[in-house]
């Protein structure tokens, strides 16, 4: 049995400093059409041949800001519902006051998971805006059906202003589906 001083010595390999790649200069990116958009794209990514918007005219808007406008205006429709509640038939109440409360727990969810960066499956906010985009604008309508030919009051305006309302959330739970379908991961 060797001892320890016969034992062979283990040698730590060499230490290599590592310098750090060299910062990507700015390339002109294509656009649409022949032109240059190098105000849009900041750096060209030479892994996979991407590039990346940053800032400019071109640029979407961030999806959190389409999703925060569409919650405000659900809890705009909300208070409305609240003061203007009488409908005229159930069915418009209940589906008023279903889609109305049930967006606000739907688009809170999705404002909190933006809000800690995690992913929403791109086909769940397809359906969440395509469902929100129908059940506006079918709550907006029949708002507006029951209550176009009542008595000037203040509850009618007020029902009316709701309707109004959720059709134009509708609309833009319409544009939130378009966006959404139209970006490429």
């Amino acid at each position: 049995m060797p001892s320890a001083a016969e034992s062979p010595r283990v040698v730590p390999p060499p230490r290599q400093h590592h310098q750090a790649p060299p910062p990507l200069a700015p390339v002109e990116c294509p656009g649409q059409n022949g032109t240059s958009t190098a105000t849009i794209c900041s750096f060209h990514s030479a892994l996979n041949g991407r590039h990346v918007a940053t800032s400019g005219s071109g640029s979407k808007p961030p999806m959190s800001i389409i999703k925060f406008l569409e919650l405000c205006l659900t809890i705009a429709c909300t208070v409305l519902h609240y003061y203007s509640f009488d409908d005229g038939d159930l069915v418009t109440g209940f589906l008023s006051t279903g889609t109305f409360c049930g967006y606000i727990v739907i688009l809170t969810t999705v404002m909190v998971g933006y809000l800690m960066k995690a992913h929403v499956h791109r086909r769940l906010n397809l359906f969440y805006s395509l469902l929100g985009c129908a059940l506006f604008l079918t709550s907006g309508v029949f708002i507006i059906e029951a209550w176009e030919h009542a008595f000037r009051t203040r509850t009618r305006d007020l029902a009316i202003t709701k309707g109004s309302i959720a059709i134009i959330n509708g609309v833009i739970f319409l544009m939130d589906t378009i966006f959404t379908f139209r970006e490429r991961k």
